[in-house]
Formats: structure tokens, sequence, C-alpha cells
């Protein structure tokens, strides 16, 4: 077996879950816990550990079930190698992606199941709506019927949603060709490049729970909701509002969520133009530290995954909450 070949594949097993994982000894059992209490024998557990620094392998080792497996790396490398390392240790014929602050709603797995029995051969990836513990579901908008996207309707799916977060459950045969990137990229060109060889079929069922819980200072916040435009404290309904701070991510681009294209809501109000005659100020102002530098701004949180504590390996940087400089913490 090589760095980028999966496990040779067992029959008996329909489903390898992923389990990407770091600093997550408080809540990776509830992710764990949600599949072991499925009711089914045809899946396996495979926990990725990237590199913790606290209890997170010693907790899942205790747990002593044959059907739970426990992948350690030696370095942080983030999750999308984290999940590659859990690829290449599958043996399932569908690779679930459920993320450590993910929890499997009853009978989730039963109706992934059945989806996954029921697509055409052609299909790469089997997805579901995601329900969450504070704000929508998402996708939002919610598609109301299931349907199976070609790679314009995949790119015409992604460009018309606000909030494009979903759960993943890929063939196997997709990972023969494919992997997610390395080097702590974010994953959207993963699911572009799947979504040209392969149809994408979005399913409304709800399968999973997403919590927002994680003791980070960057912690999930819920999925993001319209917020005021600048212009006469309306809703907004356009991109293009002046000052607008919706958060929605730009259209066209292939990502499970908004933090996948790097995007972050504005929070700056628009610029008033300078008064007739007004002269620049000299010297330190009120918008002005002791430096005469300008304050920096504090951005709103960007949601649905705005953490480094979704999924424990997952996306964003972990951030110090102390004032005092600090060398930064290795990004999951």
């Amino acid at each position: 077996m090589t760095d980028h070949d999966p496990a040779l594949p067992s029959a008996d097993l329909r489903f390898s879950v992923i389990v990407p994982t770091y600093n997550r000894a408080g809540m990776i059992l509830r992710a764990v816990g949600s599949v072991l209490a499925s009711g089914r024998d045809d899946y396996e557990v495979i926990v990725i550990d990237d590199c913790s620094t606290d209890d997170t392998a010693a907790v899942i080792e205790a747990l002593g079930d044959p059907r739970v497996r426990l992948v350690r790396q030696a370095v942080n490398r983030g999750v999308c190698e984290a999940r590659n390392a859990g690829i290449d240790a599958a043996r399932g014929r569908w690779m679930v992606m459920l993320d450590s602050d993910f929890e499997l709603l009853p009978g989730g797995l039963d109706r992934l199941a059945a989806r996954c029995d029921a697509a055409p051969a052609d299909v790469g990836n089997v997805t579901t709506v995601c329900r969450w513990d504070r704000g929508p579901d998402t996708p939002d908008p919610t598609p109301t019927e299931s349907a199976l996207l070609d790679l314009p309707a995949y790119l015409h799916f992604i460009a018309t949603r606000r909030v494009s977060e979903w759960f993943n459950c890929y063939r196997r045969e997709v990972f023969g060709v494919l992997r997610y990137p390395g080097g702590r990229a974010y994953e959207s060109s993963f699911h572009l490049a799947a979504a040209t060889r392969w149809r994408f079929w979005m399913c409304v069922d709800r399968v999973v729970l997403i919590h927002t819980d994680a003791s980070c200072a960057t912690r999930r916040t819920g999925p993001p909701t319209p917020t005021p435009c600048c212009a006469g404290g309306r809703r907004c309904s356009a991109r293009t509002s002046p000052g607008c701070s919706r958060t929605t991510r730009p259209s066209g681009l292939p990502s499970t969520c908004s933090r996948a294209t790097g995007w972050r809501p504005s929070t700056r109000s628009p610029t008033p133009a300078p008064r007739s005659g007004a002269r620049p100020a000299s010297g330190p102002s009120s918008r002005s530290d002791s430096s005469g530098r300008a304050p920096s701004r504090t951005r709103r949180p960007w949601s649905p995954r705005s953490s480094a504590a979704s999924a424990g390996a997952e996306r964003c940087p972990r951030r110090s909450t102390s004032s005092a400089p600090s060398s930064p913490s290795p990004r999951p």
C-alpha cells in the first residue's frame, strides 16, 4: 500500500466513518458514540488524531471497541491530510466524513445507507442536509427536493447558496483518482475536481447534527444569517448594497463552507466623502492609538465554520485569547 492507495476493501463494510480530530478529548466520544449507537454492523470508525496535545488518543483507546481504529499523526498536518490518512486505512465502500463536532442523528446512518444503495454508478458524492444546534439547516437555502447534479448544475447550485455546508459521503473509487489537498490547503479544489468526474447527489435527508460548543476562542458560531445593511438598517437583498455586511460568500466558488474560500464578511461601513475644504488631521486622532496607527478592527464571526475547533483538525487557525504575544499554536 502506497501513500496514495486506500487499504484493500472489505465486502462486509459499507461505510468507513472518517473522524479527523485535534484536542477534542471532551467531545470526541459524542461523535464516535453516535455511530456506535446506530445499531448497524456494516461500518468501521477511523479516528485520526492530528497530533493532539490533550488526552484525545487516550479517550479513544479506552473505548476498547474493535469497530473503532485510531490513527495517530506524528506531526500536526491539518484536516485534509488527516482525512487522507484515514482514507488510506479505510476498507469500506463509502467514506463518511464525520467531523468531531458532528453527531449522527438517530436513524441517520440507515437513511444514508438507503441513499448510497440507490445511487447510480456515476455518483461520486452522496450529500445530505446538515442540522445545526443553533441556526437553520444548511445548505441555505435548503433544497426541498433531492437532485442529481452534473458539473454545470453543481456550479449553479453552489452559486445560489448563501451557505454551502452539507454532509459528504464519497464513493471509495473517488479516492483512487483524487486526494484531499495537502499543505493545509482548503478542500474546495477537491470537491470541484470530484464534480468534474462524478455526479453529485444532493439529498434532502437530515443525517447529522452539528454542534457549536467547541471550547475554543474561534469555535463554530452557527450558520450565518443576513445582517442589517448600512443603508437604512434594512435586511439586505443584494450583494451590491453599499456597505452591506451580508454573510454570504461570493458566488461560483466550489466549497463545502464559506471558510473554504478564505472569504470573510465585511464589517466596515461606507467611508463618508470628505467635506469640502476639510483639512486632513495632522496627528493621532480619536481613531488612532498613541503611536498614531489606526486601531485594528475586530472581525465579525464568519459562520457556519468559523473555528479551528470545527472537527478538531478543522480548517481555521487556533487563536490565542491572551493579549500577550505568544508563539502560534499548530494549525489543526
